[in-house]
């Protein structure tokens, strides 16, 4: 039965942009896979390398989003600041 209930909370998940708005509140997991689907999306859709693509993770709105759900000495712990 309880398996019953996890396909239908995740027939249930919204899709689309409230899908993303609720990736985007969730808090910074480094290496996560917010990160991870960024990075590999824009090597397929653009043929560029990992690091190319690195950086467009790096100047992401999702990622800025993050950060700035976290307190200043979560910052300087993670060596943001």
């Amino acid at each position: 039965m309880p398996a019953a209930q996890a396909a239908e909370a995740e027939a249930n998940a919204p899709a689309g942009p409230a899908a993303e708005q609720a990736e985007s509140t969730k808090l910074y997991v480094p290496g996560g896979e917010a990160r991870k689907k960024i990075i590999k999306a824009a090597r397929a859709e653009q043929g560029i390398k990992h690091a190319a693509a690195n950086e467009l993770w790096m100047a992401s709105d999702l990622r800025a989003s993050y950060l700035s759900e976290m307190s200043p000495s979560e910052m300087k712990k993670r060596r943001f600041m």
